[in-house]
């Protein structure tokens, strides 16, 4: 073999291996970035049994399908990974929308979107947040209403 072969061949691995590491790197981080979504259940149901059996609160997000202020929630509060982690370790998540649960915005009285609902693990109302908020901010409500359900 000629030596330009040779270096040509030798390129051509080392490109390989660069290209594998490179895939694997992307479905590593991939996942990383998929474990720090938060879960939401759908079904009030659900959530109200997830609760009984773990004995955490419910947080109930409410939002719309053309809400310029939900769109905000989803991407700077909802992908912020200290309160993915938040929510996650305290909470029981469940996400409702106007569309598909017209009742339960009836019933817990929301007037605008987002809304986010506490309520304890027993199904008692604990205290609610309207609009939308900056992460730190909605970190920082969300455990003093979480202080307030061991009360």
């Amino acid at each position: 073999m000629s030596r330009v072969h040779l270096t040509a061949v030798r390129a051509a691995q080392r490109a390989a291996k660069i290209t594998i590491l490179a895939c694997g790197l992307a479905t590593l981080l991939g996942t990383a970035a998929q474990a720090e979504e938060i879960e939401w259940l759908r079904s009030a149901q659900q959530a109200g049994e997830v609760a009984a059996q773990s004995g955490k609160p419910i947080l109930v997000y409410i939002r719309s399908a053309n809400c310029h202020y939900c769109d905000l929630m989803q991407a700077n509060v909802w992908q912020d990974p200290a309160t993915v982690e938040t929510v996650m370790r305290d909470f029981v998540p469940l996400k409702l929308t106007r569309e598909e649960n017209p009742q339960a915005v009836q019933v817990l009285h929301v007037k605008g979107f987002p809304t986010t609902v506490i309520f304890s693990a027993d199904r008692r109302y604990v205290d609610r947040l309207d609009g939308y908020v900056e992460a730190e901010r909605f970190r920082t409500a969300v455990g003093k209403m979480k202080a307030d359900v061991r009360r």
